[in-house]
């Protein structure tokens, strides 16, 4: 929904009407995995982008908890490491203003195992 400020096209800031586009990941090594994406299209900001924020969670585990990191707005990757090997993980990536985050892309990938990545 798109507010304005008396009948003007004038907008109040909200969070991002779009996700960021085509999310990727790439397996780098057994521990770590990079993560890109392109930039939310500028008429879906609504506002100013302060950055993305990069949720994970690794799959399949009884208590799930979800880490995030957050990146400036014109970094467009970033590296989740520390991960655990051979697992399969949930990525979500939003981009947010000061009024809070947006909707996200999602993507599924695996770490790999020693040796073979």
């Amino acid at each position: 929904m798109l507010l304005t400020k008396n009948n003007s096209n004038l907008r109040h800031f909200i969070v991002p009407s779009f996700p960021p586009t085509d999310l990727a990941a790439f397996t780098l090594s057994s521990t770590i995995i990079r993560v890109i994406w392109q930039p939310i299209p500028a008429d879906h900001i609504h506002g100013v982008l302060l950055g993305y924020h990069v949720e994970y969670h690794r799959i399949g585990r009884e208590k799930r908890s979800v880490t995030m990191v957050t990146v400036n707005a014109t970094s467009l990757s970033v590296d989740i490491v520390g991960l655990v090997k051979f697992s399969e993980y949930r990525i979500m990536v939003s981009g947010f203003t000061s009024k809070g985050g947006g909707n996200q892309s999602e993507i599924t990938t695996w770490t790999g195992e020693d040796g073979k990545y």
